[in-house]
C-alpha cells in the first residue's frame, strides 16, 4: 500500500516507470492575479475582484486565495477557481471571506496563494 501512495503522489513530480502523458506541474504565479477592487458587504463578507492573466505559452487554470484585514481581523477567502485562460489572456473573477469582518471599519486586500496548472479544456476568454 505505501508503495502505491508514494507512486500516486509522485505522478505530480514524476512519471513513476509509466509511459503515460507528463505529469501537470503546480507553478507558484503569484504575478499573473492583480486585485481590482476590495471590499465587505452589508453582511460583512469581505469580497475581492480579480483579475488572472496566464503570462504562460499555454492555455492554464488558476487557484487564488486572497486575505482580507478589517479592523485588525483577518479573513481568508474560500478559494477562487478560473479555468482555461489562454495565454496572454485576462479573466476576471472574483473571491469571497471565509468569515465576518467589521463592515463600516474598511478592508484591505492582499493576494496570499496563486496556482496555475496547464488547462486541459478550451480557453473560453
Amino acid at each position: 500500500m505505501g508503495v502505491g501512495l508514494t507512486c500516486i503522489a509522485a505522478t505530480f513530480f514524476a512519471s513513476c516507470g509509466s509511459s503515460g502523458p507528463p505529469p501537470f506541474r503546480i507553478v507558484n504565479a503569484m504575478g499573473d492575479v492583480a486585485i481590482s477592487h476590495c471590499s465587505v458587504d452589508q453582511g460583512g463578507i469581505a469580497l475581492a475582484q480579480i483579475e488572472v492573466t496566464n503570462h504562460s505559452s499555454s492555455p492554464a487554470d488558476y487557484v487564488v486565495t486572497v486575505t482580507f484585514t478589517s479592523a485588525g481581523t483577518k479573513s481568508e477567502s474560500g478559494p477562487g477557481f478560473v479555468r482555461g485562460v489562454a495565454p496572454g489572456a485576462t479573466a476576471p473573477d472574483q473571491v469571497s471571506g471565509t468569515k465576518s469582518l467589521p463592515v463600516h471599519a474598511g478592508v484591505t486586500c492582499k493576494v496570499a496563494t496563486v496556482r496555475r496548472t496547464p488547462s486541459t479544456i478550451t480557453s473560453t476568454t
